[in-house]
């Protein structure tokens, strides 16, 4: 068994190595890290990529979507932002300022990725934190189900099914 105190002050250290470094530089820290010693149960999901056209604009894909919700229309920058543009995850205030763009922002876009946290299976998950504050920054990405949702909400438009049932507002199960 490890002792506690030298796991405290192991992520200590680690707190003092990733501090200084931005955003990119710590994921690349933390990808390495978690390759060399990672559980498998937290190796990274492989990128997800759309299934629409490439060259679709996001104010094309939200009309397509029609999102009801802050919830849904979280979920649908992010799908933007991580499958369309071929990003391996998302944040938050990006997502928030593609949203605002459309005239469609959302007064706490990190409520709303939380809830899709707590949802079961969960839609995204938040993969890192830069700050220890509340409102710190916060990195997302999109599970396969939260991928299969967003591409059911494109598909209802169309005539198809969605992978999961309308979300409403509040949180907890659909």
């Amino acid at each position: 068994m490890v002792n506690a105190d030298a796991e405290i002050d192991a992520m200590g250290k680690i707190l003092t190595i990733l501090e200084p470094l931005d955003d990119q530089a710590r994921t690349r820290v933390l990808k390495w890290v978690n390759g060399r010693f990672g559980d498998p149960a937290f190796q990274a999901e492989p990128p997800v990529r759309a299934v629409i056209k490439p060259d679709l604009h996001f104010s094309d894909l939200f009309d397509a979507v029609e999102p009801r919700t802050e919830l849904q229309r979280a979920l649908v920058a992010g799908y933007w932002l991580q499958a369309v543009g071929g990003a391996e995850d998302f944040d938050a205030q990006a997502a928030n300022a593609a949203l605002k763009n459309l005239g469609y922002g959302i007064s706490n876009i990190t409520s709303a990725l939380t809830r899709a946290q707590r949802e079961k299976p969960a839609l995204v998950r938040q993969i890192m934190k830069a700050g220890r504050s509340q409102q710190a920054r916060k990195r997302y990405r999109l599970t396969t189900t939260g991928v299969k949702y967003v591409q059911g909400l494109v598909g209802r438009n169309g005539g198809a099914h969605s992978a999961k049932p309308d979300m409403h507002e509040g949180g907890g199960s659909m």
